[in-house]
């Protein structure tokens, strides 16, 4: 799997204002994090342009929505192993 073109998608929180996406290793280590706005409608979606993945790995990706721009309260977030994925 090319790095570039790895894409995480998930279902739009409607009420979100704001994602933060954070990307594990197997052991719980984070490799890259990244803030990117509320979406209307349909699935949301970015693009991974964090370090590059070791083949042979295990690694989870993670989406909490918030309830504004800056600060606010965790609304939902993705389900554990749905996350998960093998470089």
């Amino acid at each position: 799997m090319d790095d570039s073109n790895l894409t995480f998608e998930w279902v739009d929180d409607s009420s979100e204002k704001r994602y933060d996406i954070v990307v594990n290793d197997a052991f719980g280590n984070e490799i890259w994090t990244q803030t990117m706005e509320g979406v209307s409608g349909g699935n949301a979606s970015i693009i991974y342009d964090g370090p590059a993945l070791e083949d042979g790995l295990y690694y989870q990706f993670k989406v909490t929505s918030f309830s504004k721009l800056d600060g606010g309260t965790p609304l939902s977030t993705t389900e554990d192993l749905k996350g998960v994925f093998f470089k």
